[in-house]
């Protein structure tokens, strides 16, 4: 494409290819992030413009931001759970190539983890029982971030908003982190090396599973749940409101899939220590 192409014609050629394709196979990649600036990096969307409607403008603004905020601490997410899993894998005898990614949204965090847990199933099969004590966390939404998103549109009459506005709220949280205790109950000698890289390692993985995942999952659905529905709500929009919203419901979209799949993976292995 042309460099002298303006960024409106951008927007409506990704609106068309969302017609022909679909919005999940062009929205979250390059040709997404060039019709719709405001998802680059370092670029607030609340302060973006979207569409000359100040209702719909508001929609798209806030709904961006949450699909953004929620894009990048689903990867956090994901990170966090396969680093400690890979950890202790390692620790306990599994090699890099037991460990691989699998495809998809927390494909990462599934591929480090599950064949973490099966190791772990071998181990306490020999009469070996281990406990894991969680202090859960203690998390409040950031007020100032909920403010700043609400000042964009009326959040007691305009439902999209408000689930956008309490996710991105959510995102920046400010959390006391979880307070984890692993010991042996059972066969405490041969539980040595299993109880010292849980007690390493389970503390980021509860910060992956519960702290961050848990917490912000049905955010995550809910801000995925409007972005299939704002074409709709928005009708006869501009091109590069059309072509925001095509880009960041599929960012959301795939971010709620990679929260899902990374708790169950930190799950898996948590659940062998009884935490929750």
């Amino acid at each position: 494409m042309s460099k002298m192409v303006s960024r409106a014609a951008k927007a409506m050629v990704l609106v068309l290819s969302c017609g022909l394709l679909s919005c999940g196979m062009v929205g979250g990649g390059a040709l997404g992030r060039v019709a719709c600036p405001a998802l680059g990096p370092n670029v607030s969307a609340l302060d973006a413009g979207f569409d000359a409607n100040a209702t719909v403008n508001a929609k798209v603004q806030t709904f961006v931001q949450a699909a953004k905020d929620l894009d990048a601490v689903s990867a956090q997410i994901e990170m966090k759970a396969a680093q400690a899993c890979q950890r202790m894998g390692m620790d306990l005898g599994l090699s890099p190539a037991q460990m691989q990614p699998r495809q998809g949204p927390g494909g990462a965090a599934a591929g480090a983890c599950e064949p973490l847990a099966l190791r772990i199933d071998a181990i306490l099969r020999q009469g070996i029982r281990i406990t894991a004590t969680v202090q859960p966390p203690r998390c409040q939404a950031n007020a100032q971030a909920q403010a700043h998103c609400a000042g964009r549109c009326d959040v007691n009459r305009d439902a999209e908003c408000r689930a956008s506005c309490e996710a991105h709220a959510e995102v920046h949280a400010s959390c006391q982190p979880a307070v984890v205790q692993v010991q042996a109950s059972q066969g405490a000698q041969q539980a040595a090396a299993l109880v010292a890289t849980m007690q390493a390692n389970l503390p980021q993985l509860i910060e992956a599973q519960i702290t961050l995942g848990q917490r912000l999952i049905h955010h995550a659905q809910v801000v995925a749940q409007v972005g299939a529905k704002l074409p709709k709500i928005v009708g006869r929009a501009g091109a590069q409101a059309l072509a925001c919203i095509g880009a960041a419901a599929d960012i959301a979209a795939s971010a709620s899939i990679r929260i899902n799949v990374s708790v169950k993976a930190s799950a898996s292995v948590s659940g062998r220590a009884g935490a929750r």
